[in-house]
């Protein structure tokens, strides 16, 4: 009889020391969260060549903190203007970034915020870069298809433009995202971003794979974070914008 009871005591604190560690294991990534703040300019112009071979371009960035550029040191180190500088130096055009970025922000975000008509813009390129707040917080996977279906065909209604959907990073380093929740995170954004394959297959938008091309060095390198270990650091940004800038056409 005390045998059993002396078992039964063993796996309750073997039980409960478990629940400590996943919850402060899991509290641990939120809490680092505030360190970094995004660049506060939204607007981003490149300079204009000297010699302009091209017609202006207008490019709008939809999302979260990723493409508010939480972690960049600068305005000209967040993705979207990484991303401009290269159409810039591509096409010899002047081109106007209009960073709608939200940190914190997940498709819900995007349909409430009322930002999805952007004809008074008139882009020629618009990037939607969004779900990994998704996924942290727990946004049933047909729900967050859904919010991303009305974004996407809103977009379509209200513009011209191309329409690039970047899937989900994995995102975490080493001494941030701590087992189990580094396994359980892959397997969420492999669930998150089939569904952002199947819109843009459903809508017949552009896809870029920016998980698969940036996931072990994102891994291996503690130098693309930034000090929140999670938002990537200016390096991290170079790394997204020389991978994305591959798919654009």
């Amino acid at each position: 009889m005390k045998r059993s009871k002396l078992i039964i005591i063993v796996i309750i604190i073997i039980v409960a020391i478990i629940g400590i560690y996943l919850n402060r294991a899991y509290a641990y990534i939120y809490s680092r969260f505030e360190l970094t703040k995004a660049p506060i300019e939204t607007t981003y112009m490149t300079e204009k060549p000297l010699l302009e071979k091209g017609a202006p371009i207008t490019y709008v960035a939809i999302g979260d903190s990723l493409t508010a550029g939480v972690g960049a040191s600068s305005v000209s180190s967040s993705l979207p203007a990484l991303l401009a500088e290269k159409l810039t130096a591509q096409n010899g055009a002047q081109v106007s970034v209009k960073n709608l970025g939200m940190p914190g922000a997940t498709s819900l975000s995007l349909v409430t915020k009322s930002i999805l008509d952007l004809s008074q813009y008139d882009p020629q390129l618009v990037t939607i870069f969004i779900g990994t707040n998704d996924v942290h917080n727990f946004v049933p996977l047909d729900v967050f298809k859904t919010n991303l279906l009305t974004v996407v065909n809103a977009i379509k209604q209200t513009t011209k433009a191309d329409i690039y959907l970047i899937n989900i990073p994995y995102l975490g380093a080493t001494d941030l995202v701590f087992p189990p929740y580094d396994v359980y995170f892959k397997a969420q954004l492999r669930q998150y971003n089939t569904v952002i394959d199947e819109v843009s297959q459903e809508t017949n938008v552009n896809l870029i794979d920016l998980y698969t091309a940036s996931e072990k060095p994102l891994r291996a390198d503690p130098r693309l974070y930034s000090i929140d270990r999670f938002h990537p650091s200016d390096s991290g940004y170079t790394l997204w914008a020389n991978l994305i800038y591959g798919y654009f056409k």
